[in-house]
């Protein structure tokens, strides 16, 4: 097999990092986590490995997590809201995103059906539905958006 691919049964397979789809355990093969399993068609960290939670340095950032492991921002980036920062201790320590997730600082916005596209609205102050009754100029979007609150 080529260098990026395990032979697994006499066929070639595409090795997976954690969070990558997979087939098989074996393709599963990540330097930051030693023990993966195929689950659910994506490798994730097997119940053996060092679950110790990692810590952010500022007591009121909160770790980003993603099917349930901490995000190792080496390989994916930080979603909006989190910043990378090294946690030691994690497997020999390891890049973890630390922050607050942007959906708690921000209101919900209403979207088109089908596009995920936020709803421009004209009039500030008003829109129509009641989940998202604030039309508020959102810096985000770059125009006036209905809102759950009055930051979208």
């Amino acid at each position: 097999c080529p260098a990026n691919q395990i032979a697994i049964g006499g066929q070639c397979y595409p090795s997976a990092r954690f969070g990558e789809r997979c087939l098989y355990s074996e393709q599963c093969i990540d330097r930051w986590y030693r023990s993966l399993s195929c689950v659910n068609g994506f490798c994730n960290i097997r119940n053996d490995d060092d679950i110790s939670k990692p810590k952010c340095r500022n007591p009121r950032a909160e770790v980003e997590y993603v099917n349930g492991t901490a995000k190792n921002c080496l390989y994916w980036p930080c979603t909006v809201g989190y910043f990378c920062e090294y946690a030691g201790g994690m497997n020999g320590g390891r890049y973890i995103c630390c922050g607050t997730n942007a959906n708690k600082i921000y209101g919900k916005v209403q979207l088109y059906p089908g596009t995920g596209t936020p709803l421009q609205c004209t009039e500030i102050g008003r829109c129509p539905f009641p989940d998202t009754p604030n039309c508020v100029m959102s810096y985000r979007y770059g125009y006036k958006v209905c809102c759950s609150t009055l930051n979208c």
